[in-house]
Order: C-alpha cells, then sequence, then structure tokens
C-alpha cells in the first residue's frame, strides 16, 4: 500500500457522501504506521463553508489544502475511507500547528485525557 502520511489532504475521485458542489477534500487522520495494516484511510472532510466557530471544526488556510480559499476540518465527522476513493497525490499537507488544532478536537470528541 502507498503510505499516506497524516495531515495529507487528499482530494476525493468520486462523492463520498459529505455533499457540496465542490471537489471534496479531506484531512488524513491516521498514524502511516497503520498504512500497511488498514485498506482504509482515517479522514475529516474540510469544507470552504463560511467561517464558523465550534469547537469541533478547525479553520484550516488555502495553502495547506491546496485551494484558493480558506477551509475548516470538519472533526465530528471522521470516517474511515476505502484508500481507492482518494487521488494518490496529495493537493497539501496541515501545518503542525493546525494538526495540533485537530487533535485537541479529535481528544473533545473522543472524550480523553480527561482528568
Amino acid at each position: 500500500m502507498t503510505a499516506t502520511p497524516r495531515g495529507a489532504v487528499l482530494m476525493a475521485i468520486r462523492a463520498i457522501g459529505f455533499g457540496t458542489s465542490e471537489p471534496a477534500r479531506f484531512l488524513v487522520l491516521q498514524s502511516e504506521d497503520l498504512n500497511d495494516v488498514l485498506p482504509t484511510l482515517v479522514v475529516a472532510p474540510i469544507d470552504s463553508a463560511p467561517t464558523l466557530t465550534h469547537p469541533l471544526i478547525v479553520p484550516i488556510g488555502p495553502r495547506e489544502i491546496g485551494a484558493p480559499k480558506p477551509g475548516h476540518v470538519f472533526v465530528s465527522m471522521l470516517a474511515a475511507v476505502p484508500r481507492d476513493r482518494f487521488e494518490l497525490r496529495p493537493v497539501g499537507r496541515a501545518t503542525a500547528t493546525t494538526l495540533s488544532r485537530v487533535d485537541a478536537a479529535i481528544r473533545l470528541l473522543l472524550g480523553v485525557d480527561r482528568a
């Protein structure tokens, strides 16, 4: 299997069901260590919806997603998607700062790291 790095932004080949008219972009969240084990990728959809404020929606810059406008990572919509649903080559890569914010949202979503 092709190693897809965590933080890569991939384009969907065909609709996956998150519903926009724009080409669908997804942020890869799964560890590279699982690339040879799983036939799927754990991803979160990226949308260019108007600026939203919610702890499970993380802003991401246009350079990071390979788009003319910024987007938002919808952490509450995590999904395991078959690899063959994505283009092979990433169109962007999230910065360490963005991944840190996404990780915080995942911890909130799953209720981990609570005292």
